[in-house]
């Protein structure tokens, strides 16, 4: 009997533990197989690999972090392996998000945290170390500590920009949005 799609988590011993699925359910279910078994996640989608699987569809797939940051720490990922967010299609990542979404919710349920960080490294410069388009959703808890959160008196000095930077900085990125959609933005 194949197990259905749902989001469950389980806590056990202070750790969670995902549904487990077997190799031959994500094997039927996988529309085009990950064909990069060079890679550590398109092994996990293609069922060769085990993880801690937290929610999966046709489309996506969330699994616990081996690493985790926090209890809790999800990574949700599509199914066909793109390296970055740049290799998606629109509709791609519409199907990712809405993912990050449901699970993020489902997680700071279960956790019973107070907030949640949402991650997603692309490319080398930004620290991406898995060349599959993932995100990571991170549960957060009142005092906890965490490499990216940062409080106004810990912001390296030479860091915080004037309006003006901030203004010319924006024009910029809007002038690529523009670009890439093909339309023309009003002004701001």
């Amino acid at each position: 009997m194949e197990p259905k799609d749902e989001i469950g988590f389980l806590v056990e011993n202070d750790y969670v533990v995902g549904k487990a699925m077997d190799s031959s359910f994500l094997a039927k279910r996988e529309e085009k197989a990950c064909e990069n078994l060079d890679c550590v996640f398109c092994r996990i989608v293609s069922g060769i690999d085990e993880s801690a699987i937290v929610y999966s569809d046709d489309k996506v797939i969330s699994i616990l972090d081996k690493y985790p940051v926090a209890k809790g720490h999800c990574l949700v990922m599509l199914r066909r392996h793109r390296s970055t967010l740049n290799d998606m299609m629109p509709d791609e990542a519409k199907v990712l998000f809405e993912a990050v979404h449901l699970v993020a919710r489902a997680n700071i349920r279960a956790m019973k945290a107070e907030g949640f960080n949402i991650g997603m490294n692309n490319g080398k410069a930004a620290g991406q170390t898995v060349k599959h388009v993932h995100v990571h959703v991170i549960p957060r808890f009142e005092n906890d500590i965490f490499w990216c959160t940062r409080r106004p008196q810990n912001i390296p000095s030479g860091s915080l920009k004037s309006a003006e930077e901030l203004q010319v900085l924006a024009e910029l990125i809007r002038g690529e949005v523009q670009r890439s959609r093909g339309i023309r933005l009003a002004k701001l």
